[in-house]
């Protein structure tokens, strides 16, 4: 926004200008200025600031000076692309092969242009400085301020500006020409004048504010083009100004000229690398920094100090490059360094060149060419590896003669709860450097240091300690990583597995020598439970073509190490160890699938069975010479119920390979398990073994008592034992029981009579399906209805009453009958699960089915059977009367058809009663009218005994006895 202003306050915004622009000017207002903004009233000075402020802290054009020393702010810019120098060096250092490869490839280093970074933004250290001391050599010029103070018979402070004719207007001494002066020169000479002509004073001469020069950067700089800098300014400052040198420029021959001619070349490795400015010429008004195109350049990469692509000056050969980069690094190998080459014909080539010899470094440095210096091998010789479970892991200088002890002299060395028993050392074996990998026990080592387990360390061994607690599973991937890389055909890999019931299963190194105890001291231990008879070690042949079995007995094993049955392993090895009581097959299946599927017609699956009364009978996979008591020990040994005196073997055997014979072979397997050689018969392919039981062997069975007998409870009973035994047993009834009553209930009944009640309940729900059927099709379908209402609530009784299975006995008469230890036809022999429920004596008369109030009654011997029904309520519609029978008290069912019927009690045979004399404990029934049913396809004397079945079942279950 133009501002129209008085001139008088357009001159002071001019001074605010200043003012506010001190700093970056590098300038002080004059006292004229400050004289003539005190002379404005407090009004203007107050218009004056806040036009500036309205302005935007400027002033009208022609009132602004370009800044002198204040380059514009140049903000750190984005990095170049790559140049093809670049790009050339990164694909010089791609690993050599003789494979095609596309043009962008890998590279392991990226190799950029050497002091390019300096101008990758304009830091600020490098702004021109106004408060540094003018050097004696500066020369005077238009525009420079000369600060002069006087003291002693006169006080004044003067400013003089060096005119455009090179005079300096002194107030007391007139004109005075310092143009072309140096600063020493144009001091002195103002001194000698003051002290000539100024009796009695003395002065203090100092530069202000300098002149600004206008200079021209040219040629590959970033932004080329004319800039005023300070007259301090030297060619680093112009080149800061304008931005830096271009990845196409040249570092090392950076040109000053002054009126055409080349006054000086400024190299900028000289400060870069060795810190020397001897060449950063002052400038002067004019001048003209030239940035030519970059000239010859070498790349090296890998291990020097400062790897880069360099511009080449003086520099022949490759001994100057690595020195420009700094030499060597400390794991440089510089034996065996190479330069990549673009050779005459224009294809790339690679020459070796030791760097380590004098010849080596006297090689040639041709322009693009790429040094590649190696690093020395990764690998580390004279040391000792500790790792795992140790308080300080890592790397120990190895000795001559360094045995474990040394590298572990104590078990504070360890963490807690360390594995003493199982220690792994890996080995690098010459020439070829394959690994090899052995156990010790450290503990041993410790307590007798001259030990077989302290052994010898070699260089670069890797000793690794465990946890008692840690699965060592992960820790030892890595070494059989390393172990399945050296496999070949002929020498599979060094690794055996172990699982099942052992605390860290998994698989780990076979070492030299190694058998099963050594296993499972690797594997910790065993665990509890398990079987110590019989383990499989299953071993591959024929390069991996076949297997073949072999049985142990991991107990033997654990306790005499070096035993029979302590195998030696070999590589490729699996073993499997079984918890007692395990089911074997799982993991046994697999196996004899195998056997099966390499069987041939000269070499049967190698498997033989075992059945009977053993632990765990089945098909188990055949060891060589194989016996009787092998397979044994495969089934888990003998039941309690064995007949140990003779057992049998089948065996099919192919004759002349036309038909298969089967033979049955008889075996002392008494002899077997006394230990006698010849009666162990060896086994064949196929054979079956098979145990048989003692003869009348049974298990322990059980009969409980409950109620009124002295001593209720679970009874065991032997083979053929009698109810009346037994309640001797229970130390016979109380005075209280209810013999009549007794319930006896037999589990085998029980499931054949719910099965019965089920099979009845899906007839007639089938029935009653094909009922609902035909009503849709007939008219008057009213009794239908109600057949199939009555129907399904019977259904639904028969599915709500649960089979109680008792069994109708007359106790008086069978504990009369065998008194005195008598046998009768009344007595029952008993079987497992029977019970034998004896009430208290009962006072009761329970009234169920179709009464309008179903309940129980205090007994009366007046009564019968039709005062108890009207004491209930009476019969409903529904009740069929002619029906109506009676439950006694122990079971037995009174109808109007019982008449004549004598059963036999403690006093001999009677009649069972008319229906019509009720007894305590009686439960009378009346059933559904079956006639109300009869359009029901089902017959009506299936009805009835289903009904009367589920009515007496749930007589007996409303007694709450089981």
């Amino acid at each position: 926004m133009k501002l129209q202003l008085p001139k008088r306050i357009a001159t002071v915004l001019s001074l605010l200008f200043f003012i506010a622009t001190t700093q970056a000017w590098a300038q002080t207002p004059t006292p004229e200025q400050i004289k003539l903004f005190q002379q404005l009233s407090p009004a203007e000075q107050a218009k004056a600031i806040e036009a500036f402020r309205k302005g935007g802290g400027t002033v009208p054009a022609a009132r602004q000076q370009a800044p002198v020393e204040t380059p514009p702010v140049v903000k750190p810019r984005k990095p170049e692309p790559p140049s093809r120098i670049e790009q050339d060096a990164r694909q010089a250092l791609d690993a050599p092969d003789l494979a095609e490869k596309k043009e962008t490839r890998a590279v392991r280093q990226k190799l950029k242009q050497f002091g390019y970074d300096l101008f990758a933004g304009q830091p600020t250290t490098f702004a021109p400085a106004t408060d540094i001391p003018v050097p004696a050599t500066y020369v005077i010029g238009p525009g420079d301020t000369v600060m002069v103070q006087l003291f002693g018979k006169e006080n004044a402070e003067y400013s003089l500006l060096v005119n455009r004719e090179g005079v300096l207007n002194f107030p007391e001494l007139g004109p005075i020409p310092v143009a072309g002066l140096t600063f020493q020169e144009m001091k002195q000479a103002l001194l000698d004048r003051i002290s000539n002509q100024m009796i009695g004073v003395k002065a203090s001469i100092t530069m202000g504010p300098l002149r600004s020069i206008r200079v021209f950067v040219l040629g590959d700089a970033w932004r080329p083009g004319s800039y005023v800098v300070s007259g301090l300014s030297t060619i680093t400052h112009a080149l800061f100004v304008s931005g830096g040198v271009r990845t196409i420029g040249s570092l090392r021959d950076i040109q000053l000229k002054r009126n055409g001619e080349v006054v000086r070349h400024l190299d900028l490795y000289d400060l870069l690398l060795d810190g020397d400015t001897s060449g950063d010429e002052r400038l002067l008004p004019g001048d003209v920094i030239f940035v030519p195109p970059i000239g010859k350049t070498a790349g090296i990469g890998g291990e020097v100090r400062r790897p880069a692509i360099y511009e080449l000056k003086d520099e022949s050969t490759v001994g100057q490059l690595v020195e420009m980069a700094g030499g060597f690094l400390p794991t440089a190998y510089p034996n065996a360094s190479q330069v990549e080459r673009v050779g005459a014909n224009g294809e790339r080539t690679l020459v070796d060149v030791d760097l380590s010899t004098r010849k080596g470094k006297k090689m040639r440095i041709e322009d693009g060419d790429v040094v590649r210096v190696y690093s020395v091998l990764e690998r580390m010789e004279d040391i000792v590896l500790l790792t795992g479970h140790v308080e300080r892991p890592g790397g120990q200088q190895w000795h001559e003669g360094m045995r474990l002890t040394d590298l572990i002299p104590s078990v504070d060395d360890l963490m807690p709860r360390p594995d003493l028993r199982y220690v792994l050392i890996k080995r690098e074996v010459p020439p070829d450097r394959h690994i090899r990998v052995f156990s010790v026990d450290l503990g041993e080592a410790l307590r007798n240091p001259g030990s077989r387990q302290n052994i010898r360390l070699h260089r670069r061994d890797e000793v690794r300690v465990f946890s008692i607690g840690d699965d060592r599973a992960r820790q030892i991937a890595p070494i059989l990583n390393q172990l399945a890389k050296q496999t070949t055909f002929d020498q599979p890999e060094p690794i055996v597995a172990i699982q099942g019931n052992i605390r860290f299963p998994g698989r780990y190194p076979l070492e030299e020598g190694m058998r099963l105890s050594r296993l499972f001291r690797a594997a910790w231990d065993l665990l509890p439970e398990t079987d110590l008879e019989y383990g499989l070690l299953v071993r591959e042949i024929d390069h991996g073509s076949r297997i073949e079995v072999h049985t142990f007995r991991p107990g033997e094993v654990a306790s005499s190490p070096g035993g029979e049955h302590d195998l030696a392993l070999a590589p490729r090895d699996r073993v499997y160890l079984f918890k007692t009581g395990q089911d074997k097959k799982p993991a046994i299946e697999p196996i004899i699938t195998r056997l099966r599927q390499q069987a041939t017609d000269t070499d049967p699956a190698r498997e033989a069975g075992i059945v009977g009364v053993v632990m765990d009978p089945g098909v188990y996979p055949m060891s060589p010479g194989m016996r009787v008591s092998d397979l044994l020990r495969a089934g888990g040994g003998l039941k309690e119920a064995a007949y140990t005196l003779q057992a049998e073997i089948t065996r099919y055997l192919v004759v002349d390979g036309q038909y298969r014979e089967v033979a049955h072979i008889p075996v002392d397997l008494g002899g077997v398990l006394k230990g006698d050689p010849s009666a162990d018969i060896p086994l064949k392919p196929h054979d079956q073994l098979n145990i048989k039981p003692v003869p009348q062997w049974a298990d322990v069975e059980f009969v409980e008592i409950a109620g009124e007998v002295r001593f209720p409870g679970k009874y065991p009973i032997s083979r053929g034992e009698q109810l009346s035994h037994v309640i001797q047993r229970a130390g016979g009834l109380t005075d209280m029981a209810f013999a009549k009553g007794a319930i006896f209930t037999r589990m085998e009944l029980r499931k054949k009579e719910q099965e019965q009640l089920d099979r009845l309940a899906d007839q007639l729900e089938a029935d009653m399906a094909s009922a609902s059927v035909q009503r849709a099709g007939e008219e008057g379908t009213q009794n239908i209805d109600e057949a199939l209402a009555a129907g399904r609530a019977l259904v639904a009784r028969l599915r709500a009453t649960r089979a109680s299975g008792r069994m109708v006995i007359n106790l008086p008469a069978l504990l009369h009958a065998t008194r005195d230890g008598r046998r009768s036809e009344l007595d029952i022999t008993l079987k497992n699960g029977d019970t034998l429920y004896i009430p208290r004596y009962k006072q009761e008369v329970s009234v169920l089915g179709e009464v309008f109030y179903p309940t129980s009654h205090l007994w009366n011997q007046k009564l019968d059977r039709d005062d108890y029904i009207n004491l209930s309520g009476g019969l409903t519609k529904k009740a069929d009367k002619k029906l109506i029978y009676i439950v006694r008290a122990n079971g037995a069912v009174i109808s109007a058809k019982s008449r004549g019927v004598h059963i036999y009690d403690e006093e001999g045979w009677e009649d069972v009663g008319d229906i019509h004399d009720i007894q305590p404990g009686d439960t009378i029934v009346v059933p559904l009218d079956i006639d109300r049913i009869r359009p029901l396809t089902l017959w009506s004397s299936v009805s009835q005994i289903v009904y009367q079945l589920a009515v007496a079942v749930a007589t007996v279950n409303s007694l709450g006895v089981f």
